[in-house]
């Protein structure tokens, strides 16, 4: 995965490499974990939390981070600059 391009690496592939795949709650991984499970409607919203957090570590690589340490440190210093 690493031999990628930053730009091609994904957070989401980072991340399912180091810690798995992402888990909210665990009647959102495993439907079976409670037997109110289809019923349930906070089970329904950590569903939609986990969706959300996965679009988010998919919309972002590895050369994005790149860009934003590289952003703040700029504003970091012109804001020392600017003292």
């Amino acid at each position: 995965m690493l031999a990628k391009p930053p730009n091609q690496v994904k957070i989401s592939d980072v991340f399912d490499c180091l810690e798995g795949h992402v888990a909210t709650v665990d009647c959102v991984e495993d439907e079976n974990y409670c037997q109110r499970a289809a019923d349930c409607v906070p089970r329904q919203v950590w569903e939609q939390i986990q969706k959300a957090i996965e679009n988010v570590l998919q919309s972002i690589t590895l050369q994005d981070l790149v860009d934003r340490a590289k952003d703040n440190k700029n504003v970091s210093l012109s804001n020392i600059n600017g003292l």
